[in-house]
């Protein structure tokens, strides 16, 4: 919040990406469970749609963040994948993909878990932006700010983050995608895992096996392709 001011003083602020990524993450293996509305991948689909990402790096973080180009890295990371292209910013397309999920008047998806103070600056400034553009195709969400540790206990040993939280993927110092990837194998302890059918799985684990790097590379961005398709994270 005080780099123009410093830079209208005459300082030089420099800054560097940190290798993290910011997103809203779906517990799916207890969404599947439960008979959720976030079970089905075209909510999902709908709420990336109805999401202004530029929005928020430009009012909420003061412009220092960058689209991750609808992938859970950056294109710093080992395995990002160059040919997926981000998720358009389209209400409308929104609105026509929760008409087709059956909910053409909207649909509450409960809460929305934030840890603070947490992984990343103004998270629950970023979570009210992210409910305010979600609310204008109909999608509800309502936040609920939690001390940190008490996110972390929820997260890691109750599963009781159901069924969307503010996560941070940490990829640094190994610049790797499977370090982001990883929380999307059916069997992760997080709850995040991607539906066993999506074929994630076979790809996430044999990317673990494989010592030739440009193979290695190619699986982790198949495994990219597949979050993308699924879709996983908003």
């Amino acid at each position: 919040e005080d780099v123009s001011d410093l830079r209208d003083k005459g300082f030089i602020v420099t800054d560097t990406p940190v290798a993290q990524s910011v997103l809203l993450s779906p517990y799916m293996i207890d969404a599947e469970t439960d008979g959720h509305p976030t079970a089905n991948p075209k909510v999902r689909l709908a709420m990336n749609h109805a999401i202004n990402r530029q929005e928020i790096i430009d009012t909420v973080l003061g412009g220092f963040a960058t689209p991750l180009g609808g992938q859970v890295t950056g294109p710093d990371a080992f395995g990002w994948n160059p040919g997926i292209s981000d998720y358009p910013y389209d209400p409308q397309l929104a609105s026509d993909l929760l008409t087709e999920a059956g909910f053409a008047g909207g649909v509450d998806l409960g809460t929305l878990f934030v840890g603070e103070p947490g992984e990343f600056f103004k998270q629950a400034d970023f979570s009210e932006v992210v409910r305010a553009q979600l609310a204008e195709v109909g999608i509800i969400l309502t936040p609920e700010v939690v001390e940190f540790s008490t996110f972390l206990r929820m997260a890691l040993q109750e599963y009781s983050l159901k069924y969307w939280h503010v996560g941070g993927w940490q990829y640094y110092p190994v610049m790797d995608s499977a370090f982001a990837q990883m929380w999307y194998d059916s069997d992760a302890f997080l709850r995040q895992g991607l539906p066993e059918d999506s074929g994630f799985n076979e790809v996430w684990r044999a990317s673990n096996q494989e010592f030739d790097l440009e193979k290695r590379r190619g699986l982790l961005e198949q495994g990219n392709q597949i979050i993308h398709d699924a879709p996983g994270p908003v």
